[in-house]
């Protein structure tokens, strides 16, 4: 019969510890809503709304912000 010990014995053990010659990394909160912005998908009612003021009809309005192909890329302008 086998101790169930036997298992954790031969694990080494793990610690962590901070690494004191890493600089602290300190981000201005523009740059970080600029990357945000490239990763992080258009909500959809903010599409809709977007959609809505270019005078677009409900229900192209609708099938824009329902299909998820539909991305909003700021590089390409409005």
């Amino acid at each position: 019969m086998e101790n169930s010990n036997n298992e954790e014995k031969g694990l080494t053990d793990y610690w962590y510890f901070l690494e004191p010659d890493l600089p602290e990394v300190i981000l201005a909160q523009e740059y970080v809503d600029s990357i945000l912005a490239l990763f992080l998908s258009e909500l959809p009612e903010e599409k809709r709304r977007r959609h809505e003021a270019v005078g677009l009809g409900i229900q192209d309005v609708t099938f824009l912000t329902n299909d998820a192909r539909n991305t909003y890329n700021p590089s390409c302008g409005d």
